[in-house]
């Protein structure tokens, strides 16, 4: 049995990954969301997980991990280093030196923690993958863009902190039973043409699978960033053109982004399922069809 869980989290990432009768996370949700998390992995029964990825250090990802290290065991934990040079915090307003040294502050607990419970590892250019069973996720966008700008004396950035954390956002992608899972976490889609290495880098990671896999759409596609549009380009979208779209977000502000209208652009018969009400489970199976429930569930937010 295959299936990804979509939980109902909104401006906040947290997929939990089965296979075989066993469980990964990826991202961790806000610390606000811990209750619904735990339950939710109560009722399933589950006792331990085979890893936690990070995909990048803004609370909405990685909000919850302290809790789950203490309440389940993680055989791998892996971690997208913080830069400690972002420019705006995870609520995308302006960063100040305070909020820098608490992020860093925070983000060695966690990696001191890691370390200590589960077999640990940063996630840079050297780790391409990660094999869970019947899933194989490519982490894509490994290259490290925000500390790497401050300290390149070339760069009219240089010793300045703008960038945000996002730029340093990887994507996950699957392919399973022949049916294309793309989990773009908040990795960026903004157009930088004095930035060309910066430039694009959800279109970048797009055009990379299908170069790898010989395909020329995404079946699943877990919008980048909460569907905020500097995420998701018109141009980018069409290129995705999902069957399904999942967006960890409501129509509260949705309404203010072009996102959505360009999903819709991109693919007339798109299905498009957010995570306000509703956890979206996903079951794979061996003939190359999946299905998905939409399950409904409380949350912390209202329209």
């Amino acid at each position: 049995m295959n299936k990804i869980h979509f939980l109902n989290t909104i401006w906040a990432d947290c997929i939990l990954v089965e296979s075989n009768n066993h469980f990964a996370l990826i991202d961790a949700g806000s610390d606000f969301y811990y209750p619904m998390i735990k339950k939710y992995l109560d009722e399933l029964n589950i006792k331990e997980l085979d890893f936690l990825v990070l995909t990048h250090f803004h609370n909405d990802h990685y909000g919850c991990i302290l809790n789950l290290l203490d309440d389940y065991k993680f055989k791998d934990t892996y971690l997208r280093p913080y830069s400690g040079h972002d420019g705006t915090n995870g609520n995308g307003t302006k960063a100040n030196d305070d909020y820098r040294k608490q992020e860093m502050e925070t983000y060695l607990k966690i990696e001191n923690k890691c370390k200590k419970l589960s077999n640990f590892h940063e996630i840079d250019d050297s780790i391409e993958y990660i094999d869970f069973y019947d899933f194989h996720f490519d982490i894509l966008s490994r290259q490290e863009n925000t500390k790497r700008i401050f300290n390149d004396e070339t760069r009219d950035l240089y010793h300045i902190n703008k960038l945000s954390e996002n730029y340093e956002s990887i994507a996950l992608f699957t392919m399973i039973n022949n049916v294309a899972v793309y989990l773009a976490a908040d990795i960026t889609d903004c157009e930088n043409p004095n930035y060309l290495d910066i430039d694009h880098l959800n279109k970048k990671a797009v055009e990379w699978i299908y170069n790898k896999y010989h395909i020329d759409k995404i079946d699943i596609y877990k919008v980048s960033h909460h569907a905020v549009h500097d995420s998701n380009s018109k141009e980018t979208m069409a290129l995705i053109r999902p069957d399904i779209a999942i967006i960890t977000n409501t129509d509260r502000w949705l309404r203010n982004f072009p996102t959505v209208s360009y999903l819709v652009d991109s693919n007339k018969d798109i299905i498009i399922l957010r995570t306000d009400w509703q956890k979206q489970i996903f079951t794979f199976n061996d003939d190359g069809t999946y299905s998905y429930e939409s399950k409904t569930d409380k949350t912390l937010f209202y329209e």
